[in-house]
């Protein structure tokens, strides 16, 4: 899947993982590395749903349309699909077998 960084400073911390460490601390710069690495290497979101580990779940409310991932907790990286327009079901729900690039929004903790 491709993957794009809503902001530069985003990508570059996320791809210098001296910045990184730097920004989140080493045990959660090697997961976000892990789930980003997750994220390029399938091909689709909906293959997201087989790794257990990242616990990827849809936002509701103020963040619709976006997906969380687990990182260390609390955080989390969040991720929309990165589409126009972004393909649907008949029931009006993202298609995730047809989401193939999306945009990281952030890491956060948003609870």
């Amino acid at each position: 899947m491709k993957l794009n960084f809503r902001t530069k400073k985003l990508q570059k911390q996320c791809n210098d993982f001296k910045k990184c460490v730097k920004k989140f601390g080493k045990p959660c710069a090697e997961k976000i590395r892990a789930r980003l690495d997750d994220l390029t290497d399938s091909p689709n979101l909906e293959t997201m749903k087989l790794f257990p580990q990242a616990r990827f779940h849809a936002l509701t409310g103020d963040r619709n349309g976006q997906f969380a991932l687990d990182v260390l907790h609390p955080k989390r990286l969040i991720i929309e699909p990165d589409h126009d327009p972004v393909p649907t079901l008949e029931d009006g729900s993202i298609d995730l077998k047809k989401v193939t690039q999306v945009t990281l929004v952030e890491i956060t903790d948003y609870h």
